[in-house]
C-alpha cells in the first residue's frame, strides 16, 4: 500500500482544472492586456509589487508536490523577471517540449509568457555585443506586456529553470547606474499589447537605441493597444521622428509624466488615429500637458485624471494631481469627450466654494469649481477618504450637482466606494439618488480598493 503525500492528507481531491483556477486566484495579479477600460486600475508602483508577489506564490507552489509543481508551470511563466538568471530562462524556453518531430507547441514555456519586466540594467551595452536579453525576448511569440521599470526600481530576480529543484525568489540589487556605449538594436514584438516605459533618467539608455529607445520599440511593436509612460523624460530622450501607431487607444501618464512639458512635446511626432482614452495619475501640471490637448483633444472619448490630493491621509497612490482648477480647461480641451473618471481626496472636495459669487480667504481667487461640456455622459468618481462622513456625502453631492448644471447630456453618476452595501444603505446616498433620478439620470456604486 502506498504513503499518501502530505498534499493527500490534507488536500482534497480535486480535477486538475479545479486546481489550477484555485491557483490562479490566489496568485492574481494585474496583468493588463484587454482592449476593456476599468476605471481607477493600480498605478505603476503598486503594480509591481502585486506582480512579485504573485510570482513569489507562483514559485512557491511549485516547491509543494509533483502535482502541483506541474500544475503551477502552466501559470508560472506567464509573468517573468528578467535579470541575472537570463541564461537559465534562455535554456528553459530554447528546449523542445514537442513531440518525435521536433516541432515547437503552444505547450513550452516560452509560449505561456505574458508579461515580462526588463530593467535597463540588463540592455546596458558596454560593449558591441547585443545584450543576453534581446535574444531572450526573441523566444517569446506571444508576449503582451513589455515593462521597463524606472532605474530606481528595487528588483526581486526570480530564476526560473524548468527542471530545476530549488528557486531563487529573493535575490535583491539595487540599481546602479548602467552605462550604454555602443548601439543596440529590438527585436520584433508582433504581439505586445502593452507597453509601460520608464525612462532612464541619465538619458544614457536612448542614446544607444533599440531595445533601450522608445521609438524604436514602438516601431517594433504595430498592435501596441495602450502606452504607460512614467515619471520624466530627460531631453537626450526626445526623438522628433516622424511615427504612426495605428491600434494605439490608450494613452496613460503616471507618477509625474504629465508634469514633464517633454513628455507632451514628443506625443506631437506620433500619429494616433485610434487614440481615444486618456489616463493622467500622480503629479501633472497643466501648461505640460497643453501640447497633448492640442495634438488630440479632440479625439478623446473617455478621461481619467487624479485630482487634488488633500492631506486626509489617503492621498494618491502616485503622488501629486491634477489641480482642480485645471479640470474645467481640460475637459473643453476635449470636445468630443464621453466619459470622465475623477479620482480626488475628501480634503479637496471639502474645501471647495460651491458659492459661484464668493471668493477665497483674503481676498484671493475664487475657489468655485464647474464644469461645462455639451457631449458629456458618464461621470465617475472616487474619493478617497478613510471614511466619508456626513460633510464627505455633502461635498460629493454638491460635486455631482455642478456636473448637472453644465453637462445637459450626463445621463450616469459612478461612485466608487470601500463597500457597496455601507454606502446604500446611507441616507445621504439615498437622497442624492433621487434627486438625480428626478433628472433622469441614474446614480450607480460600484466597489473599488482605494
Amino acid at each position: 500500500m502506498s504513503i499518501p503525500t502530505s498534499t493527500e492528507l490534507y488536500a482534497p481531491r480535486l480535477p486538475p482544472e479545479l486546481w489550477l483556477l484555485v491557483f490562479r486566484l490566489a496568485t492574481s495579479a494585474p496583468i493588463h492586456t484587454s482592449a476593456s477600460y476599468e476605471p481607477f486600475q493600480s498605478c505603476h508602483d503598486t503594480t509591481a509589487a502585486l506582480s512579485d508577489a504573485a510570482l513569489r506564490d507562483k514559485c512557491t507552489l511549485t516547491l509543494v508536490c509533483k502535482q502541483w509543481r506541474a500544475l503551477a508551470t502552466d501559470i508560472l511563466y506567464e509573468d517573468i523577471r528578467i535579470g541575472r538568471g537570463i541564461s537559465a530562462l534562455h535554456c528553459t524556453f530554447s528546449e523542445c517540449h514537442a513531440p518525435a518531430d521536433g516541432v515547437d507547441t503552444p505547450r513550452s514555456p516560452r509560449h505561456r509568457v505574458r508579461r515580462a519586466v526588463l530593467p535597463y540594467a540588463h540592455t546596458a551595452t558596454p560593449t558591441p555585443h547585443a545584450p543576453p536579453a534581446l535574444a531572450l525576448l526573441a523566444l517569446l511569440p506571444q508576449l503582451e506586456v513589455l515593462v521597463r521599470p524606472p532605474t530606481h526600481y528595487r528588483y526581486h530576480h526570480h530564476h526560473h529553470h524548468h527542471h530545476a529543484r530549488r528557486t531563487d525568489t529573493d535575490t535583491t540589487l539595487a540599481k546602479p547606474t548602467p552605462r550604454f556605449e555602443f548601439p543596440t538594436s529590438t527585436p520584433a514584438l508582433p504581439t505586445l499589447r502593452r507597453l509601460e516605459w520608464a525612462h532612464d533618467l541619465t538619458g544614457a539608455a536612448a542614446r544607444s537605441g533599440g531595445i533601450n529607445a522608445l521609438d524604436e520599440v514602438l516601431r517594433a511593436a504595430p498592435a501596441l493597444h495602450e502606452l504607460v509612460l512614467v515619471g520624466p523624460m530627460p531631453f537626450t530622450a526626445l526623438r522628433q521622428h516622424r511615427l504612426r501607431l495605428p491600434a494605439l487607444h490608450t494613452l496613460r501618464l503616471h507618477a509625474g509624466a504629465a508634469e514633464c512639458p517633454l513628455v507632451a512635446r514628443q506625443t506631437t511626432y506620433w500619429a494616433l488615429p485610434a487614440l481615444e482614452r486618456v489616463v493622467v495619475r500622480g503629479a501633472a501640471a497643466g501648461e505640460a500637458l497643453e501640447a497633448l490637448w492640442e495634438g488630440f483633444g479632440g479625439q478623446v472619448r473617455v478621461l481619467e485624471m487624479e485630482l487634488g490630493m488633500g492631506g486626509d491621509g489617503g492621498g494618491g497612490c502616485c503622488g501629486g494631481s491634477v489641480p482642480m482648477a485645471d479640470v474645467g480647461k481640460i475637459v473643453s480641451a476635449c470636445p468630443a469627450l464621453e466619459e470622465l473618471n475623477v479620482r480626488v481626496g475628501a480634503e479637496d472636495l471639502n474645501n471647495l466654494n460651491w458659492d459661484e459669487n464668493s471668493d477665497a480667504a483674503d481676498g484671493g481667487e475664487p475657489r468655485t469649481w464647474s464644469c461645462a461640456h455639451d457631449t458629456l455622459q458618464r461621470v465617475g468618481i472616487c474619493v478617497v477618504a478613510r471614511e466619508w462622513t456626513a460633510k464627505t456625502w455633502m461635498a460629493v453631492a454638491n460635486y455631482v450637482v455642478q456636473f448637472g448644471k453644465g453637462c445637459p447630456t450626463l445621463r450616469c453618476v459612478m461612485l466608487y466606494v470601500r463597500d457597496v452595501q455601507v454606502a446604500a444603505q446611507n441616507g445621504e446616498f439615498r437622497a442624492l439618488r433621487g434627486t438625480l433620478l428626478s433628472s433622469g439620470r441614474q446614480l450607480i456604486l460600484r466597489s473599488i480598493h482605494v
